[in-house]
């Protein structure tokens, strides 16, 4: 049952990507952008969508507080 939820691969890619611009971005722009990226996907790939976006921000956070206390 939870391969189904699997995306193609091609959308596998677009999340991918979206998450890499996602990241280069400022944050308020991010969040802009993530929510209209969880709006636009079909319900096949939205808990993908929204698992990848979630964990996105989680690294970026940890990642821009590491490089601020270094």
């Amino acid at each position: 049952m939870l391969w189904k939820l699997a995306p193609a691969p091609r959308t596998a890619a677009r999340i991918k990507l979206m998450g890499i611009v996602l990241f280069l971005l400022p944050s308020r722009l991010a969040t802009l952008l993530a929510t209209d990226v969880i709006a636009l996907t079909s319900a096949r790939v939205h808990l993908n969508a929204c698992l990848g976006i979630i964990l996105i921000f989680c690294f970026r956070n940890t990642y821009y507080e590491f490089r601020v206390t270094k």
